[in-house]
């Protein structure tokens, strides 16, 4: 310890000076960099991680996929025509860090182009006024390529716009995973559950007798 740090030769040809494991006579090619030594592996970082003389040859993405996660969500699925309330989409998206991120909405595929902001992973969709179903997607771009591809995800779901109020026309929403199924509910008729109880209790005398 010739400097008297309480450490012996650091910095040396001989130390591990970034506590990887491997000194630079032990094939650490650069021991200011734990991630780098000899036969380590080699990540997609523009290093020589492996120490055998070439960066990112056959390397290991280790960035997180760009993901929609849950697909896309919306405060409501079945509106009136005209509603004067837009309706609220939002997209909630994994990435990696340094993720440049470009979102692009669109309805219908350009038939209905009607959004009031779309900022980012938010939109408000002005509802029609024509009666229809419409199909509102959200493509999630990273604008940034990892090992030369772009990275990118896609939702959609299906908003119903219908001639009187949904709430009271009895509407069901059954959504799954992207996109949003809608179906009419109806009660059964009256003349059908008294033809029904008719024949429950003539079953019923017959048994008695």
């Amino acid at each position: 310890d010739n400097d008297c740090d309480g450490i012996i030769d650091e910095g040396t040809f001989n130390y591990d000076d970034d506590g990887d494991g491997f000194s630079e006579s032990l094939g650490d090619c650069n021991d200011e960099d734990p991630e780098v030594y000899r036969d380590a592996l080699e990540w997609c970082d523009s290093k020589d991680n492996d120490c055998d003389g070439e960066a990112d040859e056959d390397c290991i993405d280790d960035t997180p996929p760009l993901e929609i996660l849950g697909g896309l969500l919306a405060d409501r699925v079945a509106v009136q025509k005209s509603d004067p309330d837009p309706v609220n989409l939002a997209v909630t998206v994994i990435h990696g860090p340094d993720a440049e991120l470009e979102y692009e909405w669109s309805c219908s595929g350009g038939e209905y182009e009607e959004f009031d902001g779309t900022a980012g992973p938010t939109a408000r969709w002005i509802v029609p006024e024509e009666p229809d179903e419409y199909s509102v997607y959200v493509r999630v771009t990273d604008s940034v390529s990892v090992a030369d591809e772009t990275l990118e995800d896609w939702a959609f779901l299906t908003i119903t716009v219908t001639q009187t109020n949904p709430n009271a026309t009895g509407v069901s929403v059954n959504q799954q995973n992207d996109s949003c199924n809608i179906a009419a509910s109806a009660a059964p008729a009256p003349g059908l559950l008294a033809t029904v109880s008719v024949l429950l209790l003539a079953l019923a005398l017959r048994r008695r007798t």
